[in-house]
């Protein structure tokens, strides 16, 4: 792998100053894209998903598994109110 100068800093940095506006934006949302990818593997990696696991968990519609510490027996949420299919006349 080549080393990167101050010849590539100096390079990369005028072509940003070329593009403008647009350019900082896309900086900006590249940095942002890479962090979300890297937290999310942190996270995958923590809870041990394997590729093969989580494929498994995903085929047989097990996916509420993958939450650390959460089965079918702790839902995660409340269940929604019922819904009054009474019509309401006067």
């Amino acid at each position: 792998m080549p080393e990167l100068s101050l010849e590539h800093w100096n390079a990369a940095a005028d072509l940003l100053q070329k593009g403008g506006a647009v350019m900082y934006v896309l900086l900006l949302l590249s940095v942002s894209s890479l962090a979300v990818i890297l937290f999310k593997l942190l996270q995958f990696w923590r809870i041990g998903a394997s590729r093969s696991g989580m494929m498994e968990l995903i085929a047989t519609g097990s996916t509420h598994e993958i939450r650390r510490g959460e089965g079918p027996e702790t839902p995660t949420h409340p269940p929604p109110p019922a819904q009054n299919t009474t019509p309401n006349t006067p």
